[in-house]
């Protein structure tokens, strides 16, 4: 397994992603009940060629995550899924900023 709950937790915080399935075979990404806003990443890790499904808003946000968790050269590919569900209706919440106090 290469993510763990502590790992899914911080990388929502950190960098507005969620993870929603992971070490998964690529044909799942064809599910039309995925938000539209998920992504199927493709790493190189250990030697061994893993897929996830990933929701966020652009797909520069699941390369900053997977590239800070696994390194130079792991991402292999990032495409859209066929997913059709409007992400409000998902049940995804993105990351909220802080708000500034004057």
């Amino acid at each position: 397994m290469i993510w763990d709950d502590t790992d899914k937790k911080q990388t929502l915080k950190q960098y507005g992603i969620a993870l929603l399935k992971s070490e998964c075979d690529p044909d799942n990404a064809r599910d039309g009940t995925l938000p539209s806003n998920s992504f199927l990443v493709t790493i190189n890790y250990d030697g061994s060629v893993f897929h996830d499904i990933v929701q966020c808003y652009n797909a520069s946000a699941a390369f900053d995550a997977y590239y800070d968790k696994f390194g130079k050269q792991s991402v292999v590919s990032i495409v859209n899924t066929s997913g059709r569900v409007n992400p409000k209706l998902y049940g995804f919440k993105p990351y909220e900023k802080k708000k500034r106090t004057s």
